[in-house]
């Protein structure tokens, strides 16, 4: 019966239908946040105690599937976010409102990254990428500070609501890196206020140009912000997708290579284990042969 459950629990009918039980289950999450339903009706609310029940069957055949060592379930992270999110959802005494409740069934959609292979390798190697992404980050803080402190410095004055202190210099930076209306800024900041102000947030500026700094400031910020740090990220992202890829590729070929050199049957196994024992015997024979002489 264990087996039986094990091999419906790993097959690929039953991921699929999993699968698509979770789509059901975004879909009936976003009906259930739109504005224009005023309240649940009751075929909404049988679907959603159905499909509540439905994820609950599937983690109970898993545990069962670990059967006599359920707790091997939770090995693996991937089933403990399932569990943490089926969870969420039968809490007792949670009224249909409930924020955890619906962070619950938010929830669900995500659990098709535990479904398909493709997104679990993808995710995989974004957390194995993190030491090094953390590294490009702090390259990328070090460059914002001290762009930070140069746009306080050179214009301040002219551009407070910009550049008025710190903190506004890496928000507006922020959108600069993100080239989002940063020729504008430039100019305001090249031609001075009083004569380029499109867009100043603040008032109280003191006209300041700085025609040679302004340029030389937002286009090397760019330059080395947007064309080679984000860049940088981009690579370490895809190096350690193509690494989790080529891992999981070795990891199948080494499956692969196992399932073929391993007896495929019980008739190869007891034959292979009548050959030895047909040698042991051949040389007892010769052994006894040898004693007698």
């Amino acid at each position: 019966m264990i087996v039986r459950i094990k091999q419906l629990v790993e097959s690929k009918t039953f991921q699929y239908l999993v699968l698509i039980l979770i789509v059901i289950s975004s879909i009936a999450v976003a009906i259930e946040v739109d504005p224009a339903v005023d309240e649940l009706t009751p075929q909404l609310v049988r679907i959603r105690t159905l499909i509540t029940a439905l994820f609950v069957i599937e983690i109970g055949l898993k545990l069962l599937a670990h059967w006599p060592r359920p707790w091997r379930f939770f090995y693996d992270p991937w089933h403990i976010f399932d569990f943490v999110v089926v969870v969420l959802c039968v809490i007792p005494g949670m009224v249909a409102t409930a924020p955890v409740l619906r962070l619950g069934r938010m929830l669900r959609a995500l659990r098709m990254i535990t479904i398909l292979p493709e997104l679990r390798l993808i995710v995989s190697a974004l957390m194995n990428s993190l030491p090094r992404v953390s590294y490009v980050g702090l390259l990328l803080f070090l460059h914002f500070f001290v762009y930070s402190v140069l746009g306080v410095t050179l214009f301040g004055k002219n551009d407070p609501g910009h550049f008025g202190s710190l903190l506004r210099a890496a928000l507006t930076l922020f959108s600069v890196i993100t080239l989002e209306g940063w020729v504008e800024l430039m100019y305001t900041q090249m031609l001075g206020s009083a004569e380029h102000a499109s867009n100043l947030p603040m008032t109280g500026a003191l006209s300041h140009a700085e025609p040679l700094w302004a340029p030389l400031f937002f286009v090397t910020f760019i330059l080395l912000g947007t064309m080679i740090i984000m860049n940088l990220f981009v690579g370490v992202i895809v190096n350690g997708i193509q690494e989790a890829s080529d891992e999981n590729k070795l990891t199948l070929a080494d499956r692969e290579r196992a399932n073929q050199t391993a007896p495929n049957s019980s008739t190869e196994r007891l034959a292979s284990l009548e050959e030895k024992l047909s040698g042991i015997l051949d040389e007892v024979k010769e052994l006894r042969q040898s004693v007698n002489k």
